[in-house]
Parts: structure tokens; sequence; C-alpha cells
């Protein structure tokens, strides 16, 4: 079965199966690598059965092949349980086959499962002041914004070499568009409405700003287009509920395994650790105004061109590149899904 830990602890807890894990401080919890942990959704009503600690491993064998270790937060609350695993993609595939089961089986989750991110090994860090010390990005694209639907149809072309989406047949190799979109964040604070997508960017510099035209909308619901985004996931729930537009095939590279290993997930992050350049956006820049009637600054133009450049250029970095980290046996195709909102 699974290992206990051979450290010397404080004491030791009894589970509901009778084996004994050791309590552990947060300073040991640290020390731990690739650790999945497991509690209880209600862990402060004591009256809700314990966790049991055979039945997690019956439900998920993959927790044999790790380390236990087990901690009580207060007198007062249910046990946790933190699983120690040998590599970080068996972490990862523990983790996710938890949550395929959960999805299949459809039952109420009686307990949270994640992954210590932190603990992953190796750990990708680098900080706000070193991606402040590197070189802006040296990319100039042309831009071509949409602001009237008679330029739809050739900044489509422009996307996909020349051709229209009912142009893209199922095939072996799929198109793979950056998509990202942006929408006033003070908008509610300042004036009390909702605010709602007022610019969508796309490869090769595309920015529109007239909604999601025909031939855009054809794009974005094209099952044969790729459309790949760091929080892809977010903006395509935000088109839906905004413009009624559902994307479908989507990546999102923010649940990658490589950037569940950094210490943020933020882009200009995995940016700046894996191309050497800055994308930082400044917090004036965030709250700036993206539903202008009048022109978008220069500023504007050049974060939102950057951030799908290197969105793009992270899927195929990580999809590519098997240097990066040899230890991830996780495919872009078993992570990817459909429909991940």
């Amino acid at each position: 079965m699974f290992r206990l830990f051979s450290r010397q602890f404080c004491g030791a807890v009894s589970d509901v199966s009778g084996s004994k894990a050791p309590v552990i401080a947060l300073k040991q919890v640290s020390a731990m690598k690739n650790v999945v942990k497991i509690s209880p959704i209600n862990r402060f009503d004591k009256s809700k059965p314990l966790l049991n600690l055979d039945r997690l491993v019956e439900e998920e064998p993959l927790l044999k092949n790790a380390t236990l270790a087990s901690k009580i937060l207060h007198p007062n609350t249910q046990q946790t349980f933190y699983f120690e695993f040998e590599r970080p993609s068996d972490a990862i595939n523990t983790i996710k086959s938890l949550k395929e089961k959960r999805e299949k089986q459809q039952q109420q989750q009686s307990y949270h499962y994640s992954i210590l991110s932190n603990s992953l090994d190796p750990y990708y860090q680098i900080s706000q002041e070193q991606i402040e010390l590197l070189p802006s990005p040296s990319v100039h694209l042309p831009v071509h914004v949409i602001d009237d639907i008679d330029q739809v149809e050739s900044a489509v072309r422009l996307l996909l070499n020349g051709k229209l989406p009912s142009d893209i047949k199922e095939s072996s190799k799929s198109p793979v568009i950056a998509v990202d979109c942006e929408w006033p964040g003070l908008r509610k604070f300042l004036v009390g409405e909702k605010a709602t997508v007022s610019l969508i960017q796309m490869t090769n510099g595309v920015v529109c700003r007239i909604g999601i035209p025909k031939h855009l909308k054809e794009l974005l619901t094209n099952d044969n287009i790729l459309k790949v985004g760091h929080g892809i996931s977010k903006d395509a729930n935000k088109i839906s509920d905004d413009l009624g537009v559902l994307m479908e095939n989507i990546y999102d590279t923010n649940y990658h395994p490589i950037v569940l290993r950094m210490n943020s997930k933020k882009l200009a992050f995995a940016v700046g650790k894996f191309f050497g350049v800055n994308i930082l956006r400044s917090k004036s820049l965030s709250v700036s105004n993206w539903a202008t009637s009048g022109d978008l600054t220069e500023n504007q133009i050049e974060i939102a061109s950057n951030e799908v450049y290197f969105a793009r250029k992270l899927y195929f970095e990580f999809k590519d590149n098997k240097n990066i980290d040899v230890d991830i046996d996780l495919t872009i195709s078993e992570l990817s899904s459909k429909r991940k909102y």
C-alpha cells in the first residue's frame, strides 16, 4: 500500500482504517515534493464522516505509489492528508484521474483535492524584479484593427492563410490561432454597469472592436480550428456570457503542467522564464479604457498584440520542446479539451 513517512514527528493520529499517519508541521509540508493534498470539504464539521484512507486509495489506486503524511490543522478540524510522489507527473496524473472519475460518477464531492504547485519538482521561479530587468520584445507586428464590418473578411483570411473558416475541414493539422479579449475592468466600479467584452485580439495583430461579426463567429465556433491562449477559458466564458458565442476547440496554456510548477501562473512570468523578455502590464494599462470610442493607445495595441503572439509561441514551446522537462508524460492532447469552461 502507501508508505508512511519515516521521519520523526510530534505525534500520530489514527484514521478510520486503523493505520497510523504522522502529524506534520507546515515547515515539513514545505519540504515535501510533488504533493497532492486531500481534505474534507466540511473539515470544521466534526459530525461529518471522517475521510477514510482505505477508501481514498481504493477510489484512486495511483495513491498507492505515494508516501503518506497527514496533518491536523486544529483539534476541532478533520484530518487533512498529504501524498508525496516521486515524480511531478505522478502527482499531476493522480489529480487528473481524480477529476475524471468525479466527473464520470457525477457524485457530490465530499473532499477537496489539489496539487501544492510550489512542491512540484523542478519548480520554475522568476520574480517580478527579474522580469523588469529583461528587455522588451523586439517583435513588431503589423496591427489590423477591425472598426468596420467590411474589414472582417480580409482580417479572417489573414489569420487563416487566405482561407475562410468554412474552408477549414477536418484534418490532421488544425490551424492554431491565439485569442484573447479585453474589457474595462473598472466600469462596474465607476459607473455601476457591467463591463462587456470590448476588444478581441488574435494572432497576426488582428484586433476586432465591433463584437463578433459573421466570419469571426465562424472562426471561433469552428471545431477544426484550434484556439489557444493563456487564460482563454476565462475569456471563452466572458465571450459566451456577453456575446452569446460559444467558442469551440480551445487550449488554455494556463493549465499546462509547466505553468502549474511556476511561482506565478501569469503569462508574463512564463514568457519571462522561457523567452527572456518582459511583457509585464503596468497597473494603469490593466485598468485603461479598452472600450474607448476613440483610437487605442500605442501601449494598448502593443501589449494586446504581444500577449497573443507569446501565448501562441508558448503553446508551441511546450508542445515541441521536449527538453523543457523530460519528466512530463502528459501530452498537450491529453490535457486539452474542446471545452474547459
